[in-house]
């Protein structure tokens, strides 16, 4: 069998030359090609970003649509994110193409991507709809002398162009809604034919499910109503002293016979009286409006860091949201358990890997403190990617036979 491996986020390489799992001295790579299979790798950036998942993915539906022309079954094991790049790429295919690909999912955080509805209404027909509007405008000519078209004097091509033009913004309203709902259709369709592998204990899947559901609120109303009030008070004392002080000016300037002790050296006795008053009543002011305006301004600062916060987890840097994040293909179909050995072997050797580096790690974390070194850089350096579930898939001989097995399951049996 032909089989595509596509990797995950961060797993990208230039080069087939390596020993990543998808690359050709990679075990899982090694264990396909042993056993008889035509394997080759699917190459893209890489980046957690939704808009290089989704360039990747037309790039995928193209190949696995010219693969797929004859009858030959076509196997594809993707990892993390490139299940992501795999359900994308099936449901840009020809649909009598799928059913000629067996698509096996490990380790996915399964995104559902939903298109805004504004950048539904703005696709590849918006610049046709507008080419046709001007050309309309430009063909019918309406008489507007008085302000007004005289739709009575509308000849029959006028009437025949502005028909036209009516219908193409009905179609294009009618296509741009289906765009909008379309995706969640096309996940229903094919999430069945995807078998996914996810551990129960796998990191990444459980970590980005968790943020999706989480309540994130940074601030609180009451904590928005203090930082309102303290915020609030400079700008109010600024104000208070600016204005009590050229109203003292103006007042004392405006006389015939103003002196010099009538035009500064009153009002600099008297600023200090106009502006505590107007202080207090600027403050009395910011105190009630802190109130009502903290119900607005809490939300606000809550939605904005939470919609950050999941976007940049998430990778979503173009206009699609996500609506679900889960280790099912899709939300209307069952997904298998691993089998337990399979679950136990995984444990047991991340479990090993990081027992044997808790002391190494432990000082890494003091030195990096101490010394002022970039902790981050140093755990990169040091982590082998035995020590995470998410990334030991491949690395562990049980795993690999598991997806081998799923790989050569004859086409007609239940997943």
């Amino acid at each position: 069998m032909k089989v595509i491996l596509v990797h995950g986020t961060f797993d990208g390489d230039s080069s087939e030359k390596g020993d990543r799992w998808w690359q050709k001295s990679g075990a899982m790579r090694r264990d396909l090609e042993a056993d008889g299979h035509e394997v080759e790798a699917f190459r893209w950036s890489g980046e957690n970003s939704d808009t290089d998942r989704v360039k990747a993915a037309k790039q995928l539906a193209k190949k696995l649509d010219s693969r797929t022309k004859g009858q030959e079954t076509v196997g594809v094991v993707a990892h993390s994110h490139g299940g992501n790049v795999l359900r994308e790429a099936l449901a840009m295919m020809k649909k009598d193409h799928v059913g000629r690909v067996k698509p096996i999912a490990v380790g996915t955080p399964f995104l559902d991507r939903t298109q805004s509805l504004l950048s539904a209404f703005t696709g590849r027909e918006t610049p046709w709809l507008a080419a046709i509007f001007f050309l309309v405008m430009l063909a019918s000519s309406l008489d507007t002398t008085n302000g007004n078209a005289q739709l009575d004097r509308l000849t029959g091509f006028e009437t025949l162009t502005i028909s036209i033009m009516m219908l193409s913004v009905l179609a294009w309203a009618a296509w741009s809604v289906r765009r909008f709902f379309r995706r969640r259709a096309d996940y229903k369709r094919i999430g069945s034919t995807i078998r996914a592998i996810t551990h129960p204990r796998d990191e990444a899947v459980s970590f980005l499910y968790a943020l999706s559901r989480a309540k994130i609120n940074p601030t609180t109303t009451a904590e928005a109503i203090r930082l309102t009030r303290k915020s609030l008070d400079l700008p109010a004392a600024l104000a208070s002293a600016a204005v009590t002080f050229m109203i003292a000016r103006h007042n004392a300037s405006s006389a015939a016979d103003a002196s010099f002790v009538d035009v500064w050296i009153i009002p600099l006795l008297v600023a200090p009286v106009f502006f505590a008053a107007g202080f207090v009543v600027l403050r009395v002011l910011i105190w009630l409006i802190s109130i009502p305006a903290a119900f607005f301004i809490a939300p606000l600062i809550n939605g904005i860091v939470s919609t950050s916060l999941r976007s940049a987890a998430l990778g979503l840097d173009g206009s699609a949201s996500v609506h679900r994040v889960g280790a099912k293909p899709s939300a209307y179909h069952a997904v298998p358990n691993m089998p337990e050995a399979v679950v136990q072997s995984m444990i047991q050797h991340t479990d090993q890997h990081l027992g044997g580096r808790v002391s190494e790690l432990r000082a890494i974390l003091t030195d990096a403190s101490a010394k002022g070194g970039d902790m981050f850089a140093l755990l990169n350096d040091s982590f082998t990617w035995d020590e995470l579930i998410h990334t030991a898939y491949f690395r562990v001989s049980a795993a690999r036979e598991h997806v081998m097995a799923i790989l050569t399951e004859p086409a007609d049996k239940p997943s």
